[in-house]
Order: C-alpha cells, then sequence, then structure tokens
C-alpha cells in the first residue's frame, strides 16, 4: 500500500510540474509572440513616422517659397507705390 501511495505521490509531482510546465511554456511563448509583434508594428510606426517627416518638410520648403515669393510680390507693389 505504501509503495502505491508513493507512486501516486510521485505521479501527481509529476503530473503538477508537467501542468505547470506547460503554462510557464505557453507563458514564455506569448511573451516571445506580443514582443515580436511588437517589433512588427513598431517598425511599421517608425516607416510611417519617417514618411510623415518627409512630408512635412516638404510642406514647409514650399512654404518657405510661397513666402519668399509673396514677400518679393509685396516689395513689387511697395515699390510701385513709392515711385509714383
Amino acid at each position: 500500500m505504501q509503495k502505491l501511495r508513493r507512486l501516486s505521490v510521485e505521479n501527481f509531482i509529476l503530473e503538477t510540474a508537467a501542468a505547470s510546465g506547460l503554462w510557464a511554456l505557453l507563458a514564455v511563448a506569448l511573451l516571445l509572440y506580443t514582443i515580436k509583434s511588437s517589433e512588427k508594428r513598431e517598425n511599421r510606426l517608425m516607416k510611417h513616422l519617417d514618411k510623415t517627416n518627409e512630408s512635412h518638410e516638404k510642406i514647409a520648403h514650399s512654404m518657405e517659397k510661397l513666402e519668399d515669393r509673396m514677400e518679393n510680390g509685396f516689395n513689387k507693389v511697395w515699390d510701385k507705390i513709392n515711385n509714383l
């Protein structure tokens, strides 16, 4: 009877360890999946941010050119008014 009981306790410990090991394995797998997904998402966001920055730089450059054109036009009009 004692031998049977010892086997049952050993089996219980082994089963518990195996079950816990499975949960630990699943937790680690989920963690790795989450990290990998986060890296992919971060890469996509960084590419999007780079494109947005390029667009903002183009807009800023266009606005500077427009400002220069407006200032030159204003100066021409002002010069004509002063020469009247």
